[in-house]
């Protein structure tokens, strides 16, 4: 208000301006009433212009009645999905939790794990460094056995006047296998007893060295007087043969064939099994022959001053008793040899060498005076070859050597005598 008339609190405006003032707000609002009406109003004549009203209500309806159930449908889904989403969660949470508890077990057990192992392994370095501290006085001890169960059996060398050299068990000479077994020097009850001497020293020291012998020895005992000796063969079959003679090997192989055979598989197999034994405690066997006198190899392997038992460091160190250097495992494999030669290479050998004195003693110098020609045969011009078992040639190698030279007649030579063969 701009006069002092109408600024006092009065009940009415007495000038044109106050009343403007007064009056422009009310104007203002009815105007924009009336412009929101106008708008309504087109509004709503617009809406009724393009459709009819009921028309549009119900079509209306329906398509929001259609989107409504479309909705409910998608909720079910929806909440169904949810719901297996909800069970697979649940399951993966069950799944989780047992794969955590089993690697918390798993750790947990891996823990305890490193701990035995470390237990173990100080134990086993312990028994180790234990071990290591006794193979000496083990093998010092083994040795010892070994030369005492020898020294019980006597087990000794004697060297006759004439050069011969013998190997004597219980006082009894033991044969070798390829020049005694024919001799009148070693008769049947020589050879029995020296044998079964022999197999149970053989025993006793494998037993004392814990060394498995490849042709089990079976001694003797109730329902068996002989010792026998066992191994696999022809096809992988166990055979038993007895280390015993009951005549005289040229007789033996005359009358009954088989039990000659059966001796000689025997008598291989002991020296096979005395061979492996040297070889597994450092003293080395090359040779058929040598493996064949096998009183000269148990000597030198026990009994001798220079024996194998005395000076060789490794003696009783491998065997099949101990886990350090077992002779079953890659390690006592490598620390031990064995013989260049089997089995059948000895038969062979021994039969070969009986068959080829078996000639020879059918053969002897026939004086004039003692000559008949109906007991003599024509001797073979050739050389014969004891592997081939052939005949004689007219000196005979073993009996020329054992024969005093003499100047012989003129009919004295090599006579086959038929007798001496039946």
């Amino acid at each position: 208000m701009q006069c002092n008339i109408c600024e006092l609190d009065k009940p009415r405006l007495h000038c044109t301006q106050c009343t403007q003032v007064n009056l422009w707000n009310l104007r203002t609002s009815y105007l924009f009433t009336a412009t929101e009406r106008d708008a309504a109003s087109d509004r709503v004549q617009e809406h009724l212009e393009t459709e009819p009203t009921h028309m549009v209500n119900v079509a209306r309806k329906e398509r929001l009645l259609e989107n409504i159930r479309k909705l409910r449908d998608e909720k079910v889904k929806i909440m169904e999905r949810n719901a297996e989403t909800r069970l697979r969660i649940e399951a993966r949470k069950r799944e989780l939790n047992e794969r955590r508890r089993r690697f918390e077990e798993h750790r947990e057990l891996a823990r305890k794990q490193g701990t035995i192992k470390g237990e173990l392994e100080n134990e086993t370095r312990r028994l180790l460094e234990k071990y290591q501290s006794m193979v000496r006085p083990l093998a010092e001890a083994r040795s010892f056995l070994c030369r005492e169960a020898a020294g019980l059996y006597t087990l000794r060398v004697k060297h006759r006047r004439s050069g011969k050299v013998e190997y004597l068990i219980g006082g009894i000479p033991i044969p070798n296998l390829l020049h005694d077994l024919n001799g009148k020097a070693h008769g049947v009850p020589s050879i029995n007893t020296s044998l079964a001497s022999l197999s149970h020293l053989l025993m006793l020291v494998s037993h004392y060295l814990g060394i498995k012998l490849t042709y089990d020895i079976n001694l003797p005992g109730k329902g068996n007087p002989y010792p026998s000796i066992q191994g696999v063969h022809h096809a992988r079959h166990i055979t038993i043969r007895q280390l015993y003679l009951e005549k005289p090997l040229s007789e033996l192989a005359v009358e009954n064939a088989a039990a000659h055979t059966k001796f000689v598989e025997a008598i291989s197999m002991l020296a096979m099994n005395i061979a492996e034994l040297c070889h597994s405690q450092g003293q080395e066997i090359n040779e058929v022959e040598q493996a064949c006198n096998v009183g000269h190899n148990m000597w030198k392997l026990l009994a001798a001053r220079d024996s194998t038992a005395l000076t060789n460091p490794a003696f009783g160190r491998a065997s099949n008793a101990t886990t350090v250097v077992n002779l079953k495992t890659a390690q006592g494999r490598a620390a031990t040899t064995k013989p260049n030669f089997g089995y059948k290479m000895i038969v062979e050998k021994i039969r070969y060498t009986l068959q080829g004195e078996t000639i020879v003693a059918d053969w002897d110098i026939i004086s004039d005076q003692e000559a008949d020609p109906d007991d003599m045969v024509k001797p073979p011009t050739s050389k014969p070859d004891a592997q081939d078992g052939g005949e004689t040639s007219d000196v005979p190698p073993s009996t020329a050597t054992s024969t005093p030279r003499r100047r012989l007649s003129s009919f004295d030579r090599w006579t086959r005598v038929r007798s001496r063969n039946g």
